[in-house]
């Protein structure tokens, strides 16, 4: 089963009683959802680096749709918006997707970096994609 970020963001409001923003944004929350599955994602790592069989950080955990998300893209901000509208992620910036885990917007040298960065932070060591992504990884693969 799937979580969305809009469906997590309701449950924290439920725990707060509060249906609507009125003393916590939409952005407040996500961050703390954001700072949340990042904690998860380093305390996963640390109990996997005791015991390398024992546990394996996947992206299911945080991908919407089970995967992660690549774009390769010279107009990284509108298209980082453009995939908030089709998502439904009201009340989110570009700058909060920069920071997902799963989430890989920009030119070849930006994901390049941007996994680098995240298998630094987070010690993930695999992603999952959907099949019809593979062209595309083959390109962000080959320069790595």
């Amino acid at each position: 089963m799937t979580t969305t970020l809009v469906t997590m963001r309701n449950d924290v409001r439920a725990h707060l009683d509060e249906a609507t923003a009125t003393l916590w944004t939409d952005a407040q929350i996500n961050t703390w959802i954001n700072q949340g599955l990042v904690d998860i994602a380093r305390r996963t790592a640390e109990e996997s680096a005791k015991d390398a069989g024992a546990l394996r950080l996947g992206t299911s955990l945080f991908g919407e749709h089970g995967f992660a998300t690549f774009s390769i893209t010279a107009r990284r901000r509108s298209s980082t918006e453009d995939l908030i509208a089709w998502r439904g992620w009201g009340g989110i910036d570009a700058e909060t997707v920069w920071q997902m885990p799963t989430v890989f917007i920009g030119s070849l040298t930006q994901i390049r970096e941007d996994l680098r960065a995240r298998h630094e932070r987070f010690g993930l060591s695999y992603l999952v994609t959907p099949d019809h992504d593979l062209p595309m990884l083959i390109e962000i693969i080959a320069g790595l």
